[in-house]
């Protein structure tokens, strides 16, 4: 198990470094990278909903949530407003579910499909979205803010694990994940703090110190947010792993779940108090 997982992780990690770093050249290379692991990501939140006996349409949804994608970064790529476009994507995708389930002969599950598959776009596609707007900030060189931000992330799940399996006593939250620790909790804060000092003296320089902190406090916490919302999925839909497609680390989700759930808050900070 621990080769399988050591081979994933330099894959991924040199994969990520070179999308990253390549990402305001090779565009088409972006592009095609960032929209399979939409594909991938959705396809596993929809499997989850198949578990329960949801009624999907994955083709089309994975399509829109890649569409949707594609047409936000377009347009930031472009120094264009988004909102107007995405807001039409997003009403082709409602119409286009209208047609699906009503050409189904046992209506029985449709609130909750056309429910689980807005949510799957608005989860992986649009939140995902979030990354390629801090990539293509302008009047900064995004890829360091990415860089930034995996990192914190990064150090925040490594803390949270070694932190938990060494002083964890108390259970964070034992319905959704039995465990997750409050001390590990703490450790993933503490980690986060870390990346973002070490992001402050290595890839983010004109960042204030005080910024630096609210940050990585931020990160810190949300982080874990963003695993346990998908460890509600998961926990649901009685599985351990939202896929299996990476070697020794289960699924897309479970690698960029924290990522996705910090992405449009240190966005939003950046764009509000930093900038």
């Amino acid at each position: 198990m621990l080769i399988p997982r050591l081979i994933s992780s330099i894959f991924l990690t040199i994969l990520f470094f070179c999308t990253v770093w390549f990402s305001q050249t090779q565009v088409v290379f972006f592009l095609i990278v960032i929209n399979t692991f939409i594909a991938l990501g959705m396809y596993e939140v929809l499997a989850l909903a198949e578990k329960k006996g949801i009624p999907v349409f994955k083709v089309y949804v994975i399509f829109s949530g890649m569409a949707l994608l594609t047409t936000i970064f377009a347009c930031v790529h472009q120094n264009l407003q988004s909102g107007d476009l995405a807001a039409c994507v997003m009403f082709i995708l409602f119409f286009g579910l209208f047609i699906l389930y009503s050409r189904m002969s046992d209506l029985s599950g449709a609130v909750s499909g056309i429910s689980a598959s807005i949510g799957t776009v608005f989860y992986v596609s649009w939140l995902f979205s979030f990354l390629v707007r801090i990539n293509f900030m302008e009047g900064v060189d995004g890829r360091m803010y990415i860089f930034f931000l995996a990192l914190m992330v990064f150090l925040a799940d490594i803390m949270a694990y070694t932190v938990g399996n060494l002083i964890g006593r108390h259970k964070l939250a034992p319905v959704i994940s039995p465990k997750k620790t409050v001390e590990g909790a703490f450790g993933a804060v503490g980690g986060a703090l870390i990346g973002a000092a070490l992001g402050k003296v290595f890839l983010v320089h004109a960042i204030a110190w005080h910024h630096i902190v609210s940050i990585g406090l931020l990160v810190g916490i949300i982080s874990q947010i963003g695993d346990l919302f998908e460890s509600i999925l998961k926990r649901d839909a009685g599985v351990k792993d939202s896929g299996k497609i990476i070697p020794g680390m289960g699924g897309v989700l479970d690698l960029v779940d924290g990522l996705l759930f910090c992405a449009p808050v240190i966005y939003l900070y950046l764009q509000v108090f930093v900038r």
